[in-house]
């Protein structure tokens, strides 16, 4: 039999039970005994009511379940750094506990990380490596990191992946689905996060970092977008050096952005380093549509002659030309304060869910654009502005595209940043050629006509299909074989009820036949006697039998909460 649909071994088995008794231990039992998984618990009662930690009393749930997740290890401290990334889904304080959780753990032996090198490499590590460090400069809860220098006099860093870790977190995974599929169908009043959609996301987001060819890829397509730009700097990817397991990249080496004194010590020009910081993400975002979505200070350097470098393109984000597109009408409808022009666009993007209530999102948007209208651009806090358009989000359940939230703290970031280093900077002019570019681009004669053609395509597929697609309806509805899906909500929870009810009854009819045949038996006087009693002795088991019967029964009773 499965557990929670995921294949019965002992390793799953104990790694669930695990899950569960640390959930209990950080005061979430209740959820657990709403999801009736106390029979995966040893000893539940006792775990349940009586080992939580005391000193999680007078913690928060936003706190609790943080600590819950680092205890957990590696897969949900990178869950849950995930579900700070969500915003628009989260709440605004599990948010706010989730991003403090840092992914630093101990390092593994190095011994390990240099076979895995040789492995993956096929040569010794003296053939690759003029010299490298014998200790880790930084590890985490994935892989860690090693300076080098190569044969050939390059000084490279080279990631490597913590041995085991794809096993663990694939085990890890098929338990967070089984748990989301349970949570949805037996929580659906708890006002919590949607738990399949985040692990969806979270299983593209883990796969996507522990396939470093991935992050290969995004490294060298950055380096190609800006090697001849005389603003930023980016790491080359050494591909004979790299595998799904091994990544080698050039070590560039400057001074953290935020080191104000380290900056004005050598002369740094801070105006300068803000408009180059804006120019080199604005372009990512509108020219480019593939961005560095994870631009805190410490992935942000600055070398020689106000040089910017960036690097860690482990987390990227990607904007397409219809998405661009759309978030330059959006700013132009908000700047005009049409707000059904940007309620319009995101039905057409499909955010919006059932439980949408379109009337006050309407009104809730035309109050943010109002607080805003007219406000100096200066005084204008964008970290502030992203956080109130994703509460609204969250508020109004509805769905942002992944990208567009990692846009939105990206930009957020980065002009906190670009307005530490320069507080008068003028965002506004900056961003604005960029988008009439795309506005321009939009209606070009060409760019009209592929449309227009794409359109016709779709058009033309459609009559051709449809009159085929109308007579097989037609078919079906005259055979009697059309027929209509309807989905239950909760229901089989309701079943499960109903079941429970009923074999409790049943258990409770028989155990009244037992007493009253026990009863009828020592009335009748026959049968062989307990002695001492000078009663039945068949009489006298089936009551002793009937009494168990009876605590197994008050016994179960009381463990639902439901006497």
């Amino acid at each position: 039999m499965d557990v929670l649909g995921i294949k019965r071994t002992y390793r799953n088995l104990a790694r669930i039970t695990q899950i569960l008794q640390v959930f209990v231990r950080h005061r979430f039992g209740y959820l657990i005994e709403r999801m009736e998984l106390k029979q995966h618990l040893p000893f539940a009662a006792k775990i349940l009511r009586k080992r939580p930690l005391p000193e999680s009393e007078a913690l928060s749930a936003p706190r609790r379940l943080a600590m819950a997740f680092e205890e957990l290890g590696p897969t949900f401290v990178k869950l849950g750094q995930v579900l700070s990334s969500r915003p628009d889904v989260v709440p605004l304080e599990y948010a706010q506990e989730l991003r403090k959780l840092q992914d630093r753990v101990a390092p593994f032996e190095s011994d390990k990380a240099f076979a895995l090198v040789e492995k993956e490499l096929k040569r010794p590590l003296g053939e690759l490596f003029a010299q490298i460090d014998a200790q880790p400069f930084a590890a985490g809860s994935l892989a860690q990191v090693y300076n080098a220098t190569l044969k050939t006099g390059e000084r490279v860093v080279v990631k490597v992946k913590r041995p085991g870790i794809d096993e663990q977190l694939a085990t890890d995974i098929q338990i967070l689905k089984g748990l989301s599929r349970l949570a949805e169908r037996r929580l659906a009043d708890v006002p919590i996060f949607p738990p399949a959609l985040i692990v969806e996301e979270f299983e593209r987001t883990i796969r996507r970092e522990l396939d470093f060819l991935t992050e290969a890829a995004s490294t060298d397509r950055f380096y190609r977008e800006f090697k001849d730009s005389p603003l930023v700097k980016t790491p080359s990817v050494f591909w004979n050096y790299s595998t799904i397991s091994i990544l080698t990249v050039e070590r560039l080496e400057g001074i953290n952005i935020t080191e104000a004194q380290a900056l004005g010590a050598k002369d740094f020009d801070g105006k300068q380093l803000a408009r180059h910081l804006l120019e080199v993400f604005i372009r990512q975002y509108f020219s480019v549509g593939f961005f560095h979505a994870d631009p805190h200070p410490g992935n942000v350097l600055v070398g020689p002659n106000s040089q910017l470098i960036l690097i860690d393109f482990g987390m990227v984000g990607r904007l397409s030309g219809d998405l661009k597109s759309q978030l330059v009408t959006t700013l132009y409808a908000a700047a005009n304060r049409d707000v059904e022009v940007i309620i319009d666009i995101y039905a057409d993007i499909g955010v919006f869910q059932p439980t949408t209530d379109m009337e006050s999102l309407k009104t809730d948007v035309e109050s943010l654009i109002d607080h805003y209208y007219g406000f100096p651009i200066k005084r204008v806090d964008f970290r502030e502005l992203a956080q109130e358009i994703l509460d609204l989000a969250r508020n109004h359940h509805v769905r942002l595209p992944r990208d567009f939230v990692l846009l939105l703290k990206s930009l957020a970031t980065v002009t906190g940043l670009a307005r530490m280093l320069d507080p008068e900077i003028d965002l506004i002019a900056t961003i604005k050629p960029h988008t009439r570019k795309i506005l321009y681009e939009r209606f070009l004669p060409h760019n009209v006509k592929s449309t227009a053609s794409m359109a016709a395509w779709y058009m033309q597929a459609f009559a051709k299909k449809a009159p085929l697609q109308l007579k097989a309806l037609s078919r079906k509805l005259q055979r009697g074989e059309l027929g209509f899906t309807f989905k239950h909500q909760n229901f089989d929870h309701f079943i499960q009820e109903v079941d429970r009810s009923s074999n409790r009854l049943a258990f409770s009819i028989t155990l009244a036949a037992i007493i009253v045949g026990s009863s009828l038996i020592i009335m009748s006087d026959k049968g062989p006697k307990l002695q001492f009693l000078d009663i039945s002795l068949l009489g006298f088991a089936g009551y002793l039998f009937a009494g168990i019967l009876g605590i197994f029964l008050l016994v179960a009773i009381l463990k639902s909460n439901k006497l």
